[in-house]
């Protein structure tokens, strides 16, 4: 800027707020993308695909509380999207490869070509399966929040949360384990990243999360524990009825 005020806004700024400056055609500098302040991904066209990628992978699944601090009012959610599909398509893709290699093993018992067939549908599918997947999360903890008023930014910010939080995808390059980590740090980026997001605590977060999700679960085990104890007690008066007629 022309009054040489400090540029460590730049990325958030349309215009200086001391000169009027305007930051509209300007680039980040080398500081400013090797800094914490930015979501590299969101420059790609400035620091290029493959550094955006990893850079924004590694610092989301290490550095979760810095990184999605990061999110406000000026974040992308076409971004935000973008990077979840190609990180889910990533991960599909292994995990079909996983699949393959156990299949082989099995290999005179299937036809490769059905296989192949089912790989490919799958792939063509999986942006749309996966996009569909994200807004409702998004809307479930969005909706959640709501109701346990703990709202404190848009809907936009909760979805753009829930795609960086798809960066546990990753893990799905680890064999036969990998799905498993995935689903458990899934769910450990989703509460620090909606927490960083709506200025909440980790405790009342991943109770707003996953309070119904405890309720329902005690709920159908409370059902089957009493089919179960039903067929049993009809099962005893069955033999009581058969014992006194014989």
């Amino acid at each position: 800027p022309n009054c040489s005020a400090s540029t460590v806004r730049m990325h958030i700024m349309r215009y200086c707020e001391i000169c009027g400056y305007s930051f509209k055609n300007k680039t980040i500098s080398n500081q400013e993308k090797m800094s914490n302040r930015v979501i590299h991904w969101e420059y790609i066209s400035e620091i290029g695909f493959i550094k955006a990628l990893f850079k924004t992978l590694s610092q989301c699944l290490f550095q979760p509380s810095c990184f999605f601090d990061k999110i406000n009012e000026k974040s992308s959610a076409l971004s935000a999207w973008l990077f979840a599909v190609v990180i889910g398509s990533i991960a599909i893709v292994f995990e079909l490869l996983w699949q393959q290699s156990s299949l082989s093993i099995f290999s005179s018992l299937f036809n490769s070509t059905d296989n192949r067939s089912v790989d490919l549908a799958t792939l063509i599918l999986f942006p749309i399966a996966l996009s569909v997947n994200i807004y409702i999360l998004s809307f479930y903890v969005h909706s959640l929040l709501i109701l346990s008023k703990g709202k404190r930014q848009k809907f936009t910010a909760t979805f753009i949360a829930v795609c960086y939080g798809q960066s546990a995808a990753v893990f799905y390059i680890i064999p036969y384990f990998g799905s498993l980590i995935s689903f458990i740090w899934l769910f450990f980026l989703l509460i620090i990243g909606i927490s960083q997001v709506h200025r909440l605590s980790r405790i009342r977060t991943g109770i707003t999360i996953f309070f119904p999700v405890f309720i329902s679960m005690a709920f159908l085990v409370f059902i089957l524990l009493a089919v179960f104890s039903s067929a049993i007690i009809i099962s005893t008066l069955f033999k009581d009825v058969i014992s006194i007629f014989r």
